[in-house]
């Protein structure tokens, strides 16, 4: 698909996640989607703000101690 360039687009938004262990979680969430909706597509979420990025580095460090 990538090489006929039949990606038709993103669609992106801020997702808000309450965790015990990570805190408050702002991520944007993009989707992109790899031909008509609904359809194949990719989603990546990455952290709002710092705070967010700190949260997800103690869910980290909380999942490789119960690992």
């Amino acid at each position: 698909m990538w090489a006929r360039h039949e990606v038709v687009g993103t669609a992106n938004r801020t997702k808000l996640f309450h965790n015990t262990r990570g805190g408050p979680l702002r991520l944007d969430h993009t989707d992109l989607w790899l031909g008509p909706s609904p359809g194949p597509r990719m989603v990546t979420y990455v952290p709002a703000d710092e705070e967010s990025r700190r949260g997800l580095e103690r869910l980290l460090e909380s999942a490789l101690a119960d690992a």
